[in-house]
C-alpha cells in the first residue's frame, strides 16, 4: 500500500513536469526577439525600434545565450569582420551596415538635443549600448559628429558607453584625440 502511494506521487510529479516543459515549449515559440536581419528589409531601422530594445534586453540578459562570434560591419571603408559578445549578432544579427547604427544613435541624439519624441526618445539604453559597441568596434570615425551630442543623454548607460566609443576612436585615429578631449571636457563627462 504505502508504495502504491509512493509511486502514485512520482507518476503526478513527473506529469507535472512533463506539462510544465510543453508550457516552457511554447513560451519560448511565443516569446520571438527578432534580429534588424530577420525583417528582410522590409522595414527600415527606425520602425522596428521597440522590438530591437527587446531582443537587446533579452540578449544582455542572457535569455539567448550567452558567448562570441563574429559580426560583419559595413563602413565607408568597406567591411570587416570583428570578434563580439552575442548581444550586437542577437540585435543586428550577422552584418550591420554602420549608415542604420548612425540612424538609430542619430535619432537618440536629436532626442537628447530637444526633447522631441522620436523613434529613439524613451528607454533604449540597451539598444543604444548595443548601438555604441558597434561604433567601438569599428572605431569609426564618421561617427563622432552623430555621437558626441550623446554625452549629454540623460541615461548614464547611453553617456557611458558613448565615452568608450570615442575612446576607441581615439586610440584609432590620433587625428581625433583633440577634439575628441575638447568634447569630453565641454560636457563635463
Amino acid at each position: 500500500m504505502k508504495n502504491k502511494k509512493i509511486i502514485t506521487i512520482l507518476i503526478l510529479i513527473s506529469g507535472i513536469f512533463a506539462l510544465y516543459a510543453v508550457y516552457r515549449h511554447h513560451e519560448s515559440k511565443r516569446m520571438h526577439f527578432p534580429s534588424f536581419e530577420s525583417f528582410n528589409g522590409k522595414k527600415g531601422i527606425l520602425e522596428v525600434v521597440r522590438e530591437l530594445e527587446l531582443t537587446a534586453r533579452a540578449a544582455n540578459g542572457g535569455a539567448l545565450g550567452c558567448g562570441s562570434g563574429g559580426i560583419m560591419i559595413k563602413t565607408e571603408s568597406g567591411s570587416e569582420l570583428y570578434e563580439t559578445g552575442l548581444d550586437p549578432m542577437h540585435v543586428f544579427g550577422d552584418t550591420v551596415d554602420i549608415k542604420d547604427v548612425h540612424k538609430l544613435l542619430n535619432s537618440r541624439a536629436n532626442y537628447s538635443l530637444t526633447g522631441k519624441p522620436g523613434p529613439m526618445s524613451g528607454e533604449v539604453s540597451t539598444l543604444c549600448y548595443v548601438s555604441l559597441n558597434i561604433i567601438a568596434l569599428a572605431k569609426d570615425k564618421s561617427s563622432l559628429p552623430i555621437i558626441i551630442p550623446l554625452l549629454n543623454d540623460e541615461s548614464e548607460i547611453i553617456r557611458s558607453f558613448t565615452i568608450k566609443a570615442l575612446k576607441e576612436i581615439a586610440e584609432e585615429h590620433p587625428e581625433t584625440k583633440e577634439s575628441i578631449e575638447e568634447a569630453l571636457k565641454s560636457h563635463s563627462v
